[in-house]
């Protein structure tokens, strides 16, 4: 009697370190794995409200040089461009019209031959001819109302800048020049400073505008005039999302400097326009680690607690075991050994059924949190698979009992809360229990909890797809003096091939645990499921 009162105290140390183990690991992941995809889903539509920012802030920049540029197309009226060659008159009426505009650095105008006309830089003018550049040639060469230029380093200004173009014509449409307006490029940068996301480090975060082909017209930060080739080379968002969608977010690895980044975007197809806002990746996970630390901390710390436990039970369970097989002829002592031995595990079944329901509590409170059905049917699982083995602990605690279990009435509240779970009664599933009085060691119980909640949950999950009403039957009998546990229901059968090996988590839970006990399974559809395992005569040695 006394080795066996130490072998159970084993099997039940080694149950609740596995417990423990298994059930905080498994909480700290879940929890862990649904804050990472909200933390990533908060960072995206926190980027897509920054580019709609900068979408506007584009559209009005843009229009604002419109306005600009047709001001001056109406102070060149009809009259020939070089009479406008040293106009003191028409030099300070280009100066007030550039000053209405603070993101302008100066105004040009080139006469059909790309020559300088009249510049604000300076009231006489100078020799230049732009005959090479982009911004002319896109307006001699074709009819569009405006161009926009790629990001340009000016010689005179000692800045990066970028040019608004429009045409000028006579009354019958022919090209007449061009007039230009050099916007400054760190007024854009200004603005966007303002936008940081995730975080208050300016480095962390980069901000651009560019040309629908890819090429950059603003930037924050700047680039040197070294980099600009670097940060003009078209990224793969130019060549893969953006075909796609007009705007959204995008994850990869920067072309310019090589870093993980997390991006929105969107295309201003008017404007052949697209913003593009980006921070580092691990800038926007730094809080979520953060998190996932302290939660793992406190999992590890409650696992711990129990452990300690389960240590201080094993010593005492030693030196009482030790006591009592020397002074085998004190059996006053003996009974009250045994008594504090029952109250002993009474008090760890009761810590274990706590902290088994505050893990139950924490995956209940995450799925509230989220809107991802896969996540949630996960932490279903899971849920259900922890409240199983807290049940078993929960009925020994109950029935002021150490560690033997009553089988029919741990059955019957274990289907009783599978039934309300998965709403039996509402969809007229019939769910019955069938079980001979008889009791059950823990380590045998524990493994038999976890393979029915499988079992039956299956059942009510998926034998009655398509299908109203039916029945599903639990039963625990002896049978030849074997152990036989079977679940049964009358729905729609195993799918054609059987369960699959790999992909199905719960048929390779119950694998392992019918190997654990030892068991023999039998497997069948034939008017419905039926799982059917024949237990061994002995319980299993615990090594």
């Amino acid at each position: 009697m006394l080795r066996a009162l130490i072998s159970r105290t084993r099997v039940l140390l080694s149950l609740i370190v596995v417990v423990t183990g298994l059930g905080g690991m498994a909480a700290l992941v879940a929890i862990a794995w649904v804050d990472y995809r909200a933390t990533q889903a908060h960072a995206e539509r926190e980027l897509e409200q920054i580019a709609r920012l900068m979408e506007e802030h584009a559209r009005s920049q843009v229009q604002t040089g419109r306005i600009q540029l047709a001001r001056v197309a109406d102070l060149i009226g009809n009259r020939d461009l070089g009479a406008l060659r040293g106009s003191a008159d028409d030099w300070r009426r280009l100066n007030a019209i550039m000053a209405d505009n603070p993101s302008a650095h100066s105004l040009w105008i080139f006469d059909a031959n790309a020559d300088l006309v009249l510049a604000t830089t300076q009231p006489g003018g100078f020799a230049l001819n732009v005959v090479d550049r982009e911004y002319f040639t896109a307006m001699r060469d074709s009819d569009q109302e405006m161009f926009i230029s790629p990001l340009l380093w000016g010689k005179i200004t000692g800045d990066f800048l970028f040019t608004l173009s429009r045409r000028v014509t006579d009354a019958e449409g022919r090209f007449r020049g061009v007039i230009a307006s050099s916007v400054k490029a760190r007024s854009f940068v200004d603005f966007y400073r303002q936008l940081r996301p995730i975080t208050e480090a300016p480095d962390e975060s980069v901000f651009a505008l560019r040309k629908i082909d890819g090429s950059l017209v603003a930037r924050a930060p700047l680039p040197s005039k070294e980099q600009v080739d670097i940060v003009s080379e078209k990224s793969p968002l130019f060549t893969s999302a953006l075909t796609q969608a007009a705007a959204g977010t995008w994850r990869s690895v920067s072309v310019v400097d090589g870093i993980e980044k997390l991006f929105a975007f969107r295309r201003l197809s008017d404007l052949s326009l697209v913003v593009v806002v980006g921070t580092k990746v691990e800038a926007v996970f730094r809080d979520w680690w953060a998190r996932t630390q302290r939660t793992a901390a406190l999992v590890l710390g409650a696992s711990g607690v129990l452990l300690v436990l389960a240590g201080l039970a094993s010593r005492s369970a030693r030196r009482e075991a030790d006591a009592l097989l020397g002074f085998a002829d004190k059996a006053r002592q003996l009974e009250t050994a045994l008594a504090d031995k029952d109250m002993l595990f009474q008090e760890v079944h009761h810590r274990v059924k706590n902290n088994l329901q505050l893990v139950t509590s924490l995956l209940s409170l995450q799925m509230v949190t989220i809107n991802d059905e896969k996540a949630q049917a996960a932490l279903m699982q899971a849920l259900d698979r922890v409240r199983s083995m807290g049940l078993v602990h929960e009925t020994l605690y109950r029935r002021n009992e150490a560690a033997e279990v009553d089988v029919p009435l741990f059955l019957q509240t274990l289907v009783g809360g599978l039934g309300d779970s998965f709403g039996a009664i509402e969809r007229g599933i019939a769910l019955e229990v069938r079980s001979q009085p008889m009791r059950l060691p823990l380590d045998r119980m524990v493994p038999l909890a976890l393979i029915a909640n499988e079992a039956v949950s299956n059942a009510l999950k998926h034998a009655f797809n398509g299908r109203s009403g039916g029945r599903v039957v639990v039963s625990f009998t002896e049978e030849e003096g074997r152990e036989v546990f079977a679940v049964e229901d009358d729905g729609v059968g195993l799918p054609e091939g059987g369960v699959a090996e790999k992909g199905c988590l719960g048929m390779s839970i119950i694998r392992s645990l019918v190997g654990q006990l030892g068991a023999e399974m039998e497997l069948r559809s034939a008017g419905g499921s039926c799982l059917r395992l024949i237990l061994p005569a002995e319980p299993i040695p615990v090594a």
